[in-house]
């Protein structure tokens, strides 16, 4: 029995869906929401430390009007002295990778999902300076500075644990494809937090992270409109929340008025594994677990 999308198999509906709104957006609002593309920008917040094994900066977004980012957007450089120096790089596009899959990366609304590296190693003790110049919404950070530390990551599955919390059952707004983009429902709720040890705790900021429930990523929002890009939730770093609806008594006015949930679970037993991943390395965290969604 299919444990995720209630009525949508994959995030290429989801994009089929958000371009035909867009299309309608000014027209006869055949459907209730309408979204423009909206870039996240940088994943990792604005002045941070990375370990020297740092393989780049991560982004996320379009180019305005939905197109593919270019390198001569981005400006990367290096802190000399009181000033800035410019620093050559590339992009590198993310297709798979311990966070995504290649089925979300073209065609979904959260844009492309990249990379900003230096075409030189990266400088202990440096200080760089990451900025987008590109056109388009950007509702994250157009530009982050970081400073590279004397500290390397290894892939250590100890380094990683998840608590759980208790169940709860509270009303709950997630993403439809239909009515206004989202859909209440009553659920069973369970919260999720990644724990590091302290080695890793340091770079929390400038991990990624990734939530599998069954084998499949999962990354609820709140809305259609609600992007959450790649490696990141609507909770905060390293969290999340599975749920499952429960049964509720049907009436004509929600029938008429709501359509149901796209990202959902079901009810009963399911393996969850999260991740934690640093950006263009091999450096990769896992830990996995079993989880109960019950009403009663």
């Amino acid at each position: 029995m299919s444990t995720r999308m209630r009525g949508l198999a994959s995030e290429h509906r989801l994009y089929i869906i958000f371009m035909t709104a867009l299309a309608l957006l000014g027209g006869d609002g055949a459907l209730g929401c309408t979204c423009l593309p909206v870039s996240n920008g940088f994943l990792i917040p604005d002045s941070i430390e990375v370990p020297a094994n740092f393989g780049g900066i991560p982004w996320c977004g379009y180019a305005g009007g939905g197109h593919r980012p270019e390198q001569r957007m981005f400006v990367l450089e290096r802190r000399r002295g009181n000033g800035w120096v410019f620093v050559p790089l590339h992009l590198q596009f993310i297709e798979d990778s311990p966070v995504s899959s290649s089925g979300s990366l073209w065609q979904s609304p959260h844009g492309f999902m990249l990379l900003v590296i230096a075409e030189e190693r990266w400088r202990v003790g440096a200080e760089y300076r990451a900025r987008f110049t590109g056109p388009g919404l950007v509702s994250g950070a157009r530009m982050v500075v970081l400073r590279v530390v004397n500290t390397r990551l290894i892939p250590d599955d100890s380094r990683i644990q998840v608590r759980i919390g208790s169940a709860a059952r509270c009303p709950l707004a997630v993403l439809s494809t239909g009515g206004s983009c989202s859909a209440g429902i009553t659920a069973v709720q369970r919260r999720l937090d990644v724990l590091l040890t302290s080695r890793w705790e340091r770079f929390r900021e400038a991990l990624l992270f990734a939530t599998c429930v069954d084998g499949e990523f999962w990354r609820p929002t709140h809305s259609l409109c609600a992007s959450i890009p790649p490696g990141l939730s609507w909770l905060g770093r390293g969290q999340e929340l599975v749920f499952a609806a429960c049964p509720r008594k049907p009436s004509r006015e929600n029938e008429a008025m709501e359509a149901p949930p796209d990202m959902i679970l079901t009810l009963g037993k399911h393996r969850i594994e999260m991740v934690a991943w640093l950006p263009g390395t091999q450096v990769v965290a896992h830990v996995a677990t079993d989880i109960e969604l019950s009403c009663e």
